[in-house]
């Protein structure tokens, strides 16, 4: 929230398989949502793991 503005629960609330992940809601126009995974991508709170898409 500090570094993005955005909100995200970490994947591995939700289980195991949620390792690496966040989970948001997705409950806002597309146009919203694209502001907000834009302002996470700008922050650089979130890193790829070599060998992932």
């Amino acid at each position: 929230m500090e570094k993005s503005g955005v909100i995200c629960v970490p994947g591995s609330s939700f289980g195991t398989l949620g390792e690496g992940y966040v989970r948001m809601a997705l409950v806002l126009p597309p146009e919203k949502l694209k502001e907000a995974v834009e302002s996470i991508r700008m922050s650089g709170i979130l890193h790829r793991q070599e060998g992932t898409k």
